[in-house]
């Protein structure tokens, strides 16, 4: 049998208090201020690519410069939305980080989403991972990697995250909620 004392940090666990010492308790284990994923943008404002066959922002957000201040941290967007049925075969979806594209696929499909995690691997290093999922497609589903990206962009200034899409089709591709994370 277990003694009171015993269940202490078990208990501690399942309601999600740090018993580290100085630590400040938080909702969920690991997910403090210093470490864990922390939200730093969510969006749930539509935006549709137009009838023109440019690329077209679809999300952006200014990321403060030191936001990722270590080698390892991580941006990690996580986007999804729709496109309308027509014969454009070949909507784009890219990722970019201060201009430069990092992930880029290419896809039909009625509904998708996507998770792109852009990595710190130097000051002014970037490496980055994605994933890109359509439904309603023949045969039902599918996953595409996209392109897997690197870039020498100065983490040190503020850089804009963006999303963007493109297709000749008005509302061809329609961004509808997205979650921006810094992972540490």
């Amino acid at each position: 049998m277990l003694r009171p004392s015993r269940l202490a940090p078990l208990v501690a666990l399942l309601v999600g208090y740090s018993l580290l010492e100085g630590q400040q308790p938080s909702r969920f284990v690991g997910y403090d201020t210093d470490t864990g994923p922390r939200v730093l943008a969510a969006s749930v404002t539509e935006s549709a690519t137009p009838a023109t066959p440019e690329e077209t922002t679809l999300w952006s957000i200014p990321v403060p410069g030191g936001t990722l201040a270590r080698d390892g941290e991580a941006l990690r967007l996580t986007a999804s939305g729709t496109c309308v049925a027509s014969e454009d075969w070949n909507r784009t979806w890219r990722v970019r980080l201060g201009g430069t594209a990092l992930f880029e696929v290419t896809a039909d499909c009625a509904a998708w989403r996507l998770e792109v995690t852009i990595y710190r691997t130097d000051t002014d290093a970037q490496y980055a991972i994605g994933m890109f999922h359509a439904w309603n497609i023949p045969g039902g589903y599918a996953n595409h990697q996209g392109k897997v990206g690197t870039s020498a962009v100065d983490l040190t200034t503020e850089q804009i995250l963006t999303l963007t899409g493109q297709s000749s089709t008005a509302g061809g591709i329609t961004f509808r909620a997205g979650t921006v994370e810094l992972l540490r």
